[in-house]
């Protein structure tokens, strides 16, 4: 776990050792009891099942190898007191691993003499002393049981390593597991960056929970007996946890909030749980005035408050490991190892405090007559030159001296003419060496101490041709450490440059021009490539984008390092021509940064010139003296720094943003050319090193350097043949997708008259055959390309492999040691690409990281250029344009999925069941694939596969079909983006799984999200329009959703849903299930607190939430998910419903009410009675008057009990009664609730009396009292005047029940034609309110009767 963080390289790490019998007696022993101390471990308390250790351990505890050892030679950038291997839970818990603890490496670092500064003095001689055999039990407790235990519960292809239909109980939550690695899926994968901290806090944990246990110190010799108690050791261990957490503070970074060290991470996180949940076992005292921090312990509370603190947080890492819980562990750990606050405090004082570095040196062996003598050196810089004697007149030693000048961060600069060095033990030999510091600050000569207290040293060696060493032994026994601290050279003078320098200064003075030789001598102070990063510091304050720009400076400035470095080898000790680089380069950065948008247009310059740089990997060992080395290499140092010449030339002469833009394709096209040259150049440089190091042995490489020699004069060039490399096969089964092989078709024709590059996109969600695409493009068009070549650009790692296979098939890498390097292998692609005359397609298949991309693109290259993504804004740069694929729609792939399984493709009855399927599965391509495979191998009819496929969707999806390149399951395809979410990006992804897929409204998620940041606080990200923009971001360039063109409404794709709800554990289903119930109440107003008529004014908004509503019904069924709160739910049916009711959509109201009667818990609230009303109502107009008149009776009942008489829904209550009745035939009846109801509304003064006169009318007409029901209608406020503007204005569909009453009375009354207008109005009210409903067929039925009256009986029919 220790890579580069971006996955390329890895570290040898190489051990030779003596072993330590006894020591390794002592771990057998501990080995051999392992098996009973893992059950003291919390996951495994109170557990009977599996010996003991309970379910979440491995059953057999494989006894590993555990060895002490003393390290003669220790190769690698980290010496670690302890080792477990391999550093891979997967094998592990498969294959077992072993141990090794250096006791040396461990005792060095134990014996240093200074003491923490944040130990009490009084304290500080009993913590030296305790610290070696605490910390050493410790770091083997770690390496055994930490890293040794734990069962990752997984499946592979359907196989579980547990019981899936009865899963193991989850001691955290106390229910069964809902979580686990599926197919493909490994520890490191799944936490990504968190992996390696967590796995490290864990085992420290693991370490620092087992120290008390008696027997385990019994083993070691300690116990109340010895001199050194074993509550000694635990006291000591929680002062170290105190003094590791601090310490780790220095290396975390306040700017980007991250730390750069594994182990500092997980002791800083240790350290807060115990400050957090220790109950005072252990304070940090912080005197600011003084800046000391001092750790106390309090011994007596270490077992009983500090061991359990320990205990708990040990559990939660163990199962959210166990289980990957990726989500729950980054909450968790994320804010354990957050630095806010106070802390931040500290780590000004930790840095404050810091301690020099320790470097550890290695003694010499050596072989005298028959016996071996070792010899020591002091822990000094001194000790390591005076160990480096033995390599007297070595070139190993010149290859040695500039290691450690990397190392030591190039605070010196070397520089080595030949080999001929006499090393003495206390001092340089002033006839071999000369020395001068080049980086004296304001151009101070002599010997100076530099930042990091190293020796500011440049060395220029005369002498001798290089030798090669001849030494029997040179290795480390004794270990021995010390700061790095100052060192005294005497005897020091000054090389003169060769005699090239002067010519490239010149030729820089020239290009800069007269009216910038102001700034040629501020930027000769510059100085080193330190001093460039700390002024880059100093920059403006960058935004969000600019940082990320900067950021990437580091591994561009590398490489101008790297050549810095090398060429000052061979320039001497003239400190300008360092200086002249790392100033060109800071004052560009400066004028590049003045005005918006330029900086990463210049930083991107800065890479690819960075990139054309000598590559020095083949004579790094050797340093030629060659004449036409040294004047190759002069030639790139001179075209590079007169190109930053002109660059501040350009920015001088452009100090605006327009004009920068203007004349940015002049200076873009200079740039070009100046590429064209650095690269011969370049090239020129490595053939002169290689044939110099060729000479070095002219017996072996004779005949080499001859045909190198005839080569050069001959001139040959050779055009390459034709190449088609593409790693895939298209798929035989390819249907479809004609638009975008149209578009890639008419984007990247190489027949075009283009001078440019052309460049172009495919985009889309995972798994929708963006691919496949490219594959078919590819295939069709190799008789429009002489070379096509593909690269799988997903990570760094693949895309490294990818280049060097090109690089093979382009014959463009010869041995297998160059087509190793995947650097190299890239840069003789790309210059390939730039140089050839051929016309060719480069495929850049599924490209994650637009920074990859950045790296690997070949900038100024003709030809074509096609790439899959699921980022859209590569479209848009660095490809030229782009096709948006999407999945199928359901004719489509019903078309796609009877193609591939075997039945009737044209009988209806399957085209019906495959539209349904294809549907379900949202139209996904890789769905259709991997469903039509399943439902063929195991020969399913069409019409039983929807039903297996709600039963058991999990297994199904995890299944591959068959034999396919695609190297992902319906489970998986979106594993890895949806493990990069994090923050509100991860929050909004989850909770739009619970949304209808299709039309999810910002404004709903805006402003239903206020009903829950009460309870949600996690989530008010949804009210903020800008927040909720940013965590849509990384979804977006996932294509995780997608967004409409007027960029109001989110969708994502069914499938999506799926796997992220199967990923959530059943108390996140609940919460976020909840969380969505209470957003869409926003859309719905509330009707059972006050009587409030029709709510047609919301309709607009309910519109937008019923489809969700729908969904978290469904969703809640599928995945039994049982709200906490199910009245809320109940309520948000409720709400719903009265919508439904409105709109006339009975059945679904019917059956959503009554799912809200069952949620509801107490049957005594108006809420409930409002639902039972509901019911009543649905009933009426669906003519069961007899249902409807006993839910109106039990709604009254309730509402009575807990209303005053003249309450408004009371008067509501008996307004339902008197309908009712009117309904069934009870006129009198019906007339006295109509009129308790007009009086209550009197009375009040309520808005809702001309309600009532309607209903009283309606029944009076029933009377056959026409005169007398138009009389009363007559009396709602809001129908004074009789106009059929008057009834439909409103847009109230109540209004229009009220001119199809006054159409009947009219009718009653003998006024035909008027009554056939104003139902005619009414009818066409309705129609276009409500569509063809209910109400609307009523209206039908009477224009139609009163035509017929009229005698119009053709307009009737």
């Amino acid at each position: 776990p220790y890579r580069d963080p971006f996955g390329i390289r890895a570290e040898f790490e190489g051990v030779v050792a003596i072993a330590d019998r006894e020591g390794t007696k002592v771990l057998t022993r501990l080995v051999e009891k392992s098996s009973k101390f893992i059950k003291l471990l919390p996951w495994a308390e109170g557990c009977s099942d599996n010996d003991g250790k309970g379910p979440f351990e491995k059953s057999l505890f494989e006894p590993p190898d555990f060895s002490s050892i003393h390290a003669l030679a220790y190769c690698s950038s980290i010496i670690f007191g302890g080792i477990n291997l391999p550093n891979y839970n997967d094998i592990r818990q498969e294959c077992g691993f072993k141990n090794v603890i250096i006791a040396n490496r461990m005792s060095a670092e134990s014996n240093k003499a200074d003491v923490s500064p944040f130990v009490d003095p009084s304290e500080a001689q009993t913590f030296q002393k305790h610290k070696d055999p605490a910390y050493y039990i410790w770091v083997v407790l770690h390496e055994l049981l930490g890293h040794g235990t734990g069962k990752l519960m997984s499946e592979d292809g359907g196989n579980f390593n547990f019981d899936v239909e009865d899963p193991p109980t989850n001691p955290l939550t106390g229910v069964p597991i809902d979580s686990w690695y599926r197919h493909g899926q490994t520890w490191t994968g799944v936490f990504a960056d968190l992996a390696t901290s967590v796995d490290e806090c864990r085992a420290e944990l693991v370490g620092a929970y087992l120290i008390d246990v008696p027997e385990i110190l019994d083993l070691f010799g300690f116990n109340e007996r010895s001199d050194i108690t074993g509550a000694d050791l635990t006291y000591n261990t929680y002062l170290q946890l105190g003094v590791d957490g601090l310490r780790g503070l220095q290396n975390f970074n306040i700017e980007g909030k991250k730390w750069g060290q594994a182990h500092s991470r997980a002791h800083f996180a240790m350290l807060k749980c115990l400050l957090r949940n220790g109950n005072g076992v252990l304070a940090v005292d912080c005197d600011s005035s003084t800046d000391q921090l001092t750790v106390r312990v309090d011994r007596s509370r270490i077992i009983t408050r500090g061991k359990p603190a320990l205990g708990r947080m040990l559990l939660n890492l163990h199962m959210y490991r166990c289980t990957a819980d990726v989500k729950r562990c980054r909450e968790y750990y994320e804010d354990l190892s957050s630095v806010d606050g106070h802390y931040l405090e500290w780590r000004r004082i930790v840095l404050a405090k810091k301690q020099p570095k320790w470097v550890f040196v290695q003694a010499n062996t050596f072989l005298e007559s028959e016996s071996v003598t070792l010899k020591e050196y002091p822990a000094t810089p001194e000790g390591v030159l005076e160990r480096l004697d033995v390599f007297r007149n070595s070139t190993w030693t010149l290859h040695l001296l500039r290691e450690a000048y990397r190392f030591r961060g190039r605070d010196c600069a070397i520089s080595v003419r030949v080999d001929a060095i006499q090393l003495s033990k206390d001092r340089f030999d002033e006839r071999n060496l000369s020395a001068a510091a080049l980086d004296a600050p304001k151009g101070k000569r002599g010997v100076t101490e530099s930042p990091r207290g190293l020796p500011a040293v440049s060395m220029s060696i005369l002498g001798a041709k290089p030798r090669r060493l001849d030494c029997r032994s040179s290795a480390n026994h004794s270990l021995v450490s010390g700061p790095i601290g100052p060192s005294a050279t005497s005897g020091a003078r000054i090389t003169a440059p060769t005699r090239s320098a002067p010519h490239a200064l010149e030729r820089y003075r020239e290009e800069i021009g007269e009216q910038e030789l102001d700034e040629y001598q501020t930027m000769l102070e510059a100085g080193t490539f330190e001093d460039l990063v700390g002024q880059i510091k100093k920059l403006k304050q960058p935004n969000a984008q600019e940082k990320a720009v900067v950021n990437r400076l580091g591994p561009i400035l590398k490489f101008v390092n790297d050549f810095s470095a090398i060429t000052a080898l061979y320039f001497g000790a003239d400190a300008k021509l360092a200086a002249l680089v790392w100033g060109s380069i800071q004052l560009i950065l400066r004028l590049a940064s003045s005005t918006e948008n330029t900086l990463q247009d210049i930083v991107d310059v800065l890479e690819e010139l960075s990139l054309t740089l000598p590559r020095f990997r083949h004579y790094e060992k050797t340093l030629p003296l060659d004449e036409s080395f040294e004047n190759a290499l002069v030639d790139v140092y001179t075209e590079v720094i007169c190109f930053y010449a002109r660059t501040i030339h350009f920015y001088r002469s452009n100090p605006h943003h327009l004009l920068r833009c203007k004349g940015w394709a002049e200076f873009r096209g200079d740039f070009g050319k100046t590429i064209q040259r650095i690269k011969r150049l370049s090239s020129a440089v490595e053939s002169e090193a290689e044939t110099a190091r060729m000479r070095l042995d002219r017996s072996g490489y004779a005949e080499v350097i001859d045909l190198m020699k005839a080569l050069k004069e001959s001139k040959l060039t050779k055009e390459g043949k034709p190449c088609y490399h593409v790693p895939y096969s298209v798929d035989s089964r390819f249907w479809g997708r004609q638009d975008a092989l149209e578009a890639v078709r008419k984007a990247l024709d190489p027949r075009k008259e283009s001078t440019r590059q052309l460049s172009f996109a495919l985009w889309g969600m995972g798994g929708v055959g963006k691919t496949q695409i490219a594959l078919q493009y590819a295939s069709e068009s190799r008789q429009l390309f002489d070379t096509v070549l593909w690269i799988s650009a997903e990570n760094a790692i693949r895309s490294s492999q990818s280049f060097r296979d090109v690089a093979r098939h382009l014959g463009l890498v010869k041995s297998d040691e160059e087509s190793e390097d995947a650097m190299a292998s890239m840069i003789k692609v790309k210059d390939w690409l730039l140089d050839t005359r051929q016309r060719w397609l480069l495929v850049f298949d599924n490209v994650d990281d637009p920074e990859l991309l950045r790296h690997v693109w070949p900038h100024n290259a003709g030809g074509s250029i096609l790439l899959t993504s699921r980022n859209p804004s590569l479209a848009f740069n660095p490809a030229g344009g782009g096709f948006h694929v999407q999945p199928f729609n359901d004719s489509e792939g019903s078309s796609v999925l009877l193609r591939l399984v075997d039945v009737d493709s044209n009988s209806q009855s399957n085209q019906e069941l495959a539209t349904k399927i294809a549907h379900t599965l949202g139209g996904l391509p890789l769905a259709l694939n991997q469903i039509g495979g399943f439902i063929n191998q195991r020969k399913i009819r069409l019409e039983d596969f929807l039903p297996l496929y709600e039963r058991n969707a999990t297994k199904i999806d995890a299944r591959k079909a068959g034999i396919t390149d695609y190297e992902h399951s319906l489970s998986t395809v979106w594993e890895m983006s949806l493990n990069r979410l994090s923050g509100s990006s991860c929050s909004l992804q989850e909770i739009l799984a619970f949304f209808d897929p299709d039309k999810i409204d910002q404004k709903v998620l805006r402003e239903g999200s206020q009903n829950i940041i009460d309870i949600r606080p996690d989530l008010e990200f949804l009210t903020d329009e800008l927040d909720l923009l940013d965590a849509e971001e990384p979804l977006l360039e996932a294509t995780l959703i997608n967004k409409s063109s007027d960029k109001v409404q989110l969708s994502i794709h069914r499938l999506i849903q799926a796997t992220i709800i199967r990923r959530l554990s059943v108390q996140e289903r609940t919460k976020y299930l909840e969380a969505v119930v209470r957003i869409l109440c926003w859309g719905f107003p509330d009707t059972w607190n006050q009587d409030v008529g029709h709510q047609h004014h919301s309709w607009e908004d309910c519109e937008m939430c019923l489809p969700h509503v729908g969904h978290v019904v469904k969703q809640k069924t599928k995945y039994q998910i049982h709200p906490t709160e199910p009245e809320a739910f109940a309520q948000l049916l409720l709400r719903c419903c009265w919508y439904l009711y409105e709109r006339e959509t009975y059945d679904t109201a019917r059956t959503w009410i009554k799912e809200a009667l069952q949620n509801f818990q107490d049957t005594s609230t108006l809420a409930f009675a409002s639902a039972v009303e509901l019911l009543g109502l649905v009933d009426m107009d669906t003519n069961l008057q007899t249902e409807a008149l006993e839910s109106f009776t039990r709604a009254m009942d309730i509402r009575s009990k807990q209303l005053g008489r003249d309450d408004g829904l009371i008067a509501a209550s008996l307004t339902t009664l008197g309908i009712v009745h009117t309904e069934i035939g009870n006129l009198d009846t019906a007339y006295e609730y109509h009129q308790k109801a007009i009086d209550i509304r009197l009375r009040t003064q309520s808005d809702r009396i001309g309600n009532s006169y309607s209903n009283m009318a309606s029944l009076l007409l029933r009377m056959g009292k026409a005169d007398e029901a138009e009389e009363i209608l007559k009396r709602c406020p809001s129908l004074k005047v009789f106009t059929d503007e008057t009834f439909l204005k409103t847009g109230n569909p109540r209004f229009s029940g009220d001119m199809v009453l006054l159409a009947r009375i009219r009718e009653h009354q003998g006024r035909l034609e008027e009554a056939v207008r104003l139902a005619t109005k009414a009818l066409s009210f309705r129609r276009a309110l409500l569509g063809n409903r209910l109400k609307t067929c009523d209206s039908l039925y009477q224009v139609a009767d009163l035509l017929q009256k009229r005698g119009k009986l053709a307009s009737a029919m």
